[in-house]
């Protein structure tokens, strides 16, 4: 038997190995001593030709929180599976709980499932294709700003009505109805829970703006509201993303400082390089 070969069966035997869905890791261990290796499989393309990293980005998000809870800070991990983490943060006195979602789950059919649209805001011409737009978001938005979001919800100028449409239906971790600590964007154009992860977009509003920008017969009505519903349901997401503790900063980086210009930049840039149509009609 060669040298290497020898060498190898013998730190065999003290060798132990474990696979997961993001890589192999290796343990050495004999008396005292031990030592562990991780080899993390490379990134693979999604349907949509975006890099995904499997659960990689979940547990570089885990080991980050781990080191601010070490640290004193005011934040625990309440949840976790392999392909979810929640954490509450109670930094600022709120006890906010942010779930994590692995990147891989962050697909088109998972997005739709986020979105909600009332029954007023259903009947609109213009009204939004739910479809039309989680394939949009799924194709253009950099999976590290989706990887908080709880709900989009699109809803109508009869904000009344709907927020008893709503009211049962966006709900807290605690099961306590969000709508009885937030108002629904009544006179603009969308809104973002920071506390909820959840972007509010006022259709009846931007459709009644893109008549105004019609009135000189220059565009129309669909190719208006189609551009405002992108780029307002960006740049509510990007706040979002303002508001994520562990978001990376290459995010912002060329963006202004200010966080509404820096959230306005982000989107018309988005919008200009991808385009996009989002309407059912």
């Amino acid at each position: 038997m060669k040298v290497g070969e020898r060498l190898m069966k013998l730190v065999s035997r003290h060798m132990t190995k474990e696979e997961g869905s993001d890589g192999q890791r290796f343990t050495y261990r004999k008396g005292s001593f031990a030592v562990t290796l991780w080899f993390e499989y490379p990134a693979k393309a999604d349907g949509n030709g975006q890099k995904t990293d499997g659960c990689g980005t979940l547990r570089g998000i885990r080991e980050a929180i781990q080191a601010d809870i070490d640290l004193g800070e005011l934040i625990y991990i309440m949840d976790e599976s392999e392909n979810e983490l929640t954490v509450v943060d109670n930094t600022e006195d709120t006890d906010r709980a942010i779930r994590y979602v692995s990147h891989d789950k962050i697909t088109p059919t998972w997005l739709e499932e986020r979105i909600v649209t009332t029954y007023s805001a259903g009947w609109y011409d213009q009204a939004v294709d739910p479809c039309a737009l989680a394939e949009y978001l799924s194709r253009t938005v950099d999976k590290h700003i989706l990887q908080t979001l709880e709900y989009i919800v699109i809803v109508s100028a009869d904000t009344e009505c709907d927020w008893d449409e709503l009211f049962p239906i966006l709900e807290d971790r605690h099961g306590n109805s969000i709508l009885e600590v937030c108002d629904l964007p009544y006179d603009g154009v969308g809104i973002h829970w920071a506390e909820y992860q959840t972007v509010v977009i006022n259709l009846g509003n931007i459709i009644e703006l893109s008549k105004e920008l019609c009135a000189d017969g220059f565009s129309d009505v669909a190719t208006e509201t189609n551009i405002g519903v992108i780029t307002t349901v960006l740049h509510e997401l990007f706040h979002m993303a303002q508001n994520d503790p562990y978001a990376p900063e290459e995010l912002f980086q060329g963006l202004p400082v200010d966080p509404e210009d820096q959230a306005e930049a982000w989107a018309r840039k988005t919008f200009e390089e991808n385009g996009g149509y989002v309407l059912a009609k």
